[in-house]
């Protein structure tokens, strides 16, 4: 569409995730329907097939797909969450293995239970953590971990700090953490950008199957539309074409 006006060009993904880039909108479409078929983790020669772009071009289009995700993170986990750190393996073949240290964090009570967020940690510190918490959990809310001293920075942050008893333990994440090490060792040789963006994937999954059947394909894909499309970032003001 062209504006009459001031001969502005205008697509059906202007000011959307899916604006710019050299994909077509029914590429982009395409490839989003491919995330949601995915039963797993994603598969990039398939994602490459469905965009039309070489095993190297679907690089750019995850970065992407990080955007789409981190749409999630909007609402905040709130109420009690467990935090801990976790350290995985992923087994890279012909490489060896390779470790990243994890903060994990879950929602263990209110309408929403169980949601999770994850992040890969560049540095094992107290500081790190903190910044993890302050982007994923509510201010105020309950955050229970372990006695370990990199966590005393949570109760300046706004966050109430519990460190429970030995007996109660810390049931939930711990649990999580143990997913997280199977999921692990299980990924294909991958460098650290193509871990991150299989971990946000994960935890859409995860989130995802709390409220859906695993195999709802449609939900899933209208779900991903809907964090691309509807909930699009308003600071964009640029008018580009695509699609």
């Amino acid at each position: 569409m062209r504006c009459g006006r001031c001969q502005a060009v205008s697509s059906a993904v202007t000011r959307t995730l899916l604006d710019g880039g050299p994909w077509l909108l029914r590429d982009q479409l395409r490839a989003l329907f491919e995330v949601a078929c995915t039963p797993d983790t994603l598969r990039f020669r398939h994602l490459a097939g469905a965009l039309g772009a070489g095993p190297l071009g679907v690089s750019p289009w995850l970065r992407r797909l990080r955007r789409i995700y981190r749409e999630g993170w909007r609402n905040p986990l709130h109420g009690v969450v467990e935090l801990t750190r976790v350290t995985v393996e992923v087994c890279a073949a012909r490489r060896g293995s390779q470790r990243y240290v994890l903060a994990l964090a879950v929602q263990t009570d209110g309408i929403d239970t169980g949601r999770l967020r994850v992040q890969r940690l560049p540095e094992v510190d107290g500081l790190q953590v903190a910044s993890f918490v302050e982007r994923a959990v509510a201010e105020g809310t309950t955050v229970r971990t372990s006695p370990w001293r990199g966590y005393h920075r949570l109760g300046l942050r706004g966050h109430v700090h519990h460190v429970p008893t030995r007996d109660a333990g810390l049931g939930t994440v711990e649990q999580l953490a143990n997913i997280l090490r199977v999921w692990a060792w299980s990924l294909e040789a991958l460098n650290v950008d193509r871990f991150d963006i299989q971990l946000e994937d994960f935890v859409f999954r995860y989130d995802f199957r709390l409220r859906h059947a695993a195999d709802d394909h449609g939900a899933c894909f209208d779900h991903l539309v809907d964090l691309a499309v509807l909930d699009a970032p308003r600071e964009r003001s640029r008018i580009s074409v695509a699609g």
